[in-house]
């Protein structure tokens, strides 16, 4: 993609400025012509519809022709009143119509109508010999050919685009050429065979009424649907390339006579059908439907006509238009040709003189440069001035030879200053170069004793930092002791209190238990009051002899019970002794360790007292340690600030004396420029 864009770009650089606009305008002119193009195409297909509407309207006398000559064979041809003179007549006509057909069909190529049209070729030979045969009595009456010729109507219309007709005027009388009119005709055509049936056959039958009466209906209706389809092209022919004259002045007027004789075969054919006599074999349905035959067949032909002039107005009017959009466009490219041209040269002329007096200043000629500007230069009023690039271009050409011509003059003159200037700077960036390099020698030992200063004060910093996190440390350690030896002194005194509950306890527990030696006394004087009741049972049960068995082993069990009874109760009453025993060792104990505790209070409330002293100096001295912290942070930052500044300023007088050097060289080739500039200034030619 890029080299095509680079290869496009190189061939633009090498053409002219007249040719870089012809190929702009051509360019713009390309879509314009692409318009053209379908814009004309649009008119030539309106044109070609239009020509084969046209082709397939003219045709249509040569279709009515064959609609007119079927039914006059038919007529004709009637089995009952043969004319051999008028079928003769009928059938040359049909033949001619069909010729014409053939010619039409084979000149258009059209297969379709082609298609059609055999069949109304291939039913006439057959028609024609049987009706021969039906004449000498060998065979019926032939059928009708209108089904072949409607089928062929229908085709040609579709085949001529007829059909399609884009125009409401021209479109609706096409509908009547090739739909309403043929079905008009058709039923007069039956209403007139019905008719000179009945004639032959000495009246109608009561069949026959019935169908007279439908195609009285039909014909009724087709006359109003050929009225309402009349009506639309007369009010919108104007809408349409201009009023129709003719079509206002003939159509009604044929439409008026058909319409009055319709209607009369209308009546007549009601008044016959509603009759229940026979009338006689006369009469006047025929003749009125014949009639009417011939105003139908008048406003085919006229129809006809009018549409060709329609469609022959359309096409004149789109080709007049087709040719006005060619005209104008021709004309319109020509005087776009000759702007573009007047323009090119209005833009190239001015642009080769400007290019010219370039050159001129580019060779140092700027005496020739004005002397070639002066000779083209245009006359121009203010308007026009201030609107011409050219021009304008003249005048900025003009002011930059005069501002050259006296800048090279003030250059000349001020090229020796220059060089003065030159060497006086050299020497004075020497002398400067010489005092900044012992400044920066000055600022280095500055900077290192400031930075030695710095380190000493932030070391410092840092250790009375740490003393002061110390000193912190210890005031929280010690405010932790304190709290734990509240916590301790409060355990104490709950010992003491839990210890001195405990000796009540005990001191109660002995009294019980010399209520319980009481118990155990009174317990075994019981027993020793039992085994004496035993001895006397058991004596009484001796005395008894044989009756006091029972009682003896009841006796004996009592004093044995009283015995243990007695053994259980000293048995206690030693444990009880033991028991007393210990919780008055008991009771002394929990006396001695109430002592001891109460003793170990008092000595944790000195503790706690000593130690609150202390966390309180510990808090004094927390605060000074953290305001010496902060001086000597300060004195550190600003020991740090004093280095760096000091090192900027080292850093300064280094790149001042760097700057120096440079400087010197600018010097040295701003003298060498100075030597250079009088070389060129030499080389123009000053007027």
């Amino acid at each position: 993609m890029s080299i095509h864009m680079n290869t496009a770009a190189s061939f633009f650089q090498r053409l002219s400025v007249a040719r870089k606009l012809l190929l702009s305008s051509l360019a713009f002119a390309l879509p314009f012509a692409v318009l053209l193009y379908f814009v004309v195409a649009g008119f030539d297909g309106i044109i070609r519809l239009t020509s084969s509407e046209i082709q397939g309207a003219r045709l249509l006398p040569a279709v009515q022709a064959l609609f007119e000559g079927l039914g006059k064979l038919e007529v004709a041809s009637d089995a009952a009143s043969a004319d051999a003179a008028k079928v003769e007549q009928a059938q040359t006509g049909v033949e001619q119509a069909i010729n014409d057909l053939a010619q039409w069909t084979a000149a258009v190529e059209d297969q379709q109508s082609r298609a059609a049209l055999s069949h109304v070729e291939k039913a006439w030979p057959e028609w024609r010999d049987q009706w021969q045969k039906a004449r000498a009595g060998q065979g019926s009456a032939p059928t009708s050919m209108m089904p072949e010729a409607v089928g062929f109507l229908r085709k040609m219309g579709d085949e001529s685009q007829l059909i399609l007709d884009p125009d409401l005027d021209s479109y609706y009388l096409m509908n009547l050429a090739l739909v309403r009119l043929p079905r008009l005709q058709e039923n007069l055509q039956q209403v007139l065979l019905y008719a000179l049936s009945a004639e032959a056959a000495g009246g109608f039958q009561d069949y026959d009424r019935r169908i007279l009466l439908g195609y009285a209906v039909n014909l009724d209706r087709l006359l109003a649907e050929l009225r309402d389809d009349l009506a639309i092209p007369l009010q919108v022919d104007e809408r349409f390339y201009g009023k129709s004259v003719s079509l206002h002045q003939r159509i009604p007027v044929v439409m008026k006579r058909l319409e009055d004789s319709v209607k009369t075969v209308v009546r007549q054919s009601r008044d016959l059908a509603q009759r229940r006599s026979t009338p006689g074999p006369k009469t006047d349905l025929s003749q009125s439907t014949t009639q009417a035959l011939e105003s139908g067949y008048g406003l085919w032909r006229v129809t006809g006509e009018e549409l060709v002039a329609l469609l022959e107005a359309r096409l004149a009017f789109h080709q007049m238009r087709r040719g006005l959009a060619i005209l104008l466009s021709v004309v319109s490219l020509a005087v776009a040709g000759g702007l573009v041209l007047l323009i090119s040269r209005g833009i190239t002329v001015p642009l080769r003189r400007a290019t010219r007096i370039a050159g001129h200043i580019a060779d140092g000629q700027l005496r020739q440069a004005k002397e070639a500007l002066a000779a083209g230069t245009y006359r121009y009023n203010g308007a026009q001035a201030s609107n011409d690039e050219s021009w304008r271009l003249s005048q900025a050409m003009e002011r930059m030879l005069n501002n050259l011509d006296s800048l090279l003059n003030q250059v000349g003159g001020s090229s020796e200053q220059v060089t003065l200037s030159a060497a006086h700077i050299t020497e004075s960036v020497l002398q400067l170069e010489a005092t900044v390099a012992q400044q920066a020698a000055s600022t280095s030992e500055v900077t290192a004793t400031s930075r030695e200063i710095s380190s000493t004060v932030s070391g410092l910093a840092q250790t009375v930092g740490r003393v002061t996190e110390t000193a912190s440390q210890a005031a929280d350690l010690a405010a932790q002791g304190m709290t734990s030896l509240g916590e301790i002194k409060a355990t104490l005194q709950s010992l003491h209190d839990a210890s001195t509950d405990v000796s009540g306890r005990l001191e109660v527990l002995r009294e019980k238990t010399a209520s319980i030696n009481q118990v155990i006394t009174t317990i075994t004087r019981v027993a020793n009051l039992t085994n004496l009741l035993s001895l006397n049972a058991a004596i009484e049960a001796e005395k008894a002899g044989e009756y006091g068995a029972g009682f003896a082993v009841v006796a004996r069990e009592v004093r044995r019970l009283a015995d243990q009874t007695a053994v259980a109760a000293l048995d206690i009453e030693g444990v009880i002794s033991e028991m007393q025993n210990a919780v008055r060792e008991g009771v002394a104990g929990v006396e001695c360790y109430t002592e001891q505790a109460r003793l170990s209070t008092e000595r944790i409330a000195r503790i706690s007292n000593d130690l609150s002293r202390i966390i309180e100096y510990a808090t004094q001295l927390s605060p000074q340690l953290e305001t010496v912290n902060h001086g000597m942070q300060d004195q550190s930052a600003s020991a740090s600030q004093i280095s760096e500044a000091m090192s900027q300023l080292d850093e300064a007088a280094r790149q001042t004396r760097e700057s120096l050097h440079g400087f010197l060289q600018v010097t040295d080739r701003l003298h060498a420029a100075a030597k250079g500039l009088e070389t060129e200034v030499d080389r123009f030619v000053l007027t």
